[in-house]
């Protein structure tokens, strides 16, 4: 027997109406549909902005800790940079096939649009497992910097190699061309005590020849 206050609060659900428990109903598939659109966006997203800021941090590591990088980390550096390439390509690729799968499935062609979801599915599932590689290689080719850093002194700077190290002009060396000396310091000559210029001291004294 039915509470006669249960049936006062809560409203009949009529014939053909199921209730579900609080948090099982069923979800339409516009919102399945828009949760799913959404996700894949941020996906995309994240892929590309992450290969794009891994690019361009390796660009700056470049120019201000390791302006003179070593011939196997830019190897290594530009294969990562090939996987991060191919990361991006492959989410343009993707979202190209979903508006042609888009155009198919909006004109009736189920079977030719599941084709190419196939083949998106695949794509997309390599994408991230590109980036991080390329994100592995650029790591690498930043620390094969700066092990040479450690073993042959400041990367940032290169001329602190030279920092001992003593002029040859201070060592006796020849600064000039081959087959040139250096020219002797000049020394001034030594004054003439009796020399005295025009129109200055006293003028000779010439009366004691006329007396005589």
């Amino acid at each position: 027997m039915i509470d006669p206050r249960v049936a006062e609060t809560e409203p009949d659900p009529g014939p053909g109406r199921v209730e579900y428990e609080p948090g099982q109903e069923p979800v339409s598939s516009d919102t399945k549909f828009e949760v799913l659109a959404t996700e894949a966006d941020g996906f995309y997203k994240t892929v590309v902005t992450v290969s794009t800021a891994i690019m361009g941090g390796t660009l700056i590591f470049l120019e201000k800790v390791a302006p003179h990088p070593t011939l196997g980390s830019i190897i290594v550096l530009g294969t990562g940079w090939m996987f991060l390439f191919a990361a991006i390509g492959s989410i343009l690729y993707v979202r190209r096939k979903n508006l042609e799968s888009l155009r198919l499935a909006l004109r009736g062609e189920y079977p030719a649009a599941g084709d190419i979801d196939a083949r998106t599915r695949r794509a997309s599932s390599m994408a991230p497992y590109l980036m991080i590689i390329g994100m592995a290689l650029a790591g690498l080719s930043g620390l094969m910097n700066l092990w040479k850093g450690a073993d042959g002194g400041n990367v940032s700077d290169p001329k602190s190699s030279e920092a001992g190290r003593v002029p040859l002009s201070i060592a006796g060396g020849d600064t000039g061309p081959k087959g040139s000396q250096p020219s002797p310091p000049s020394v001034p000559a030594p004054k003439d005590p009796s020399h005295q210029p025009v129109g200055t001291g006293s003028p000779p004294d010439t009366t004691s020849k006329h007396r005589k």
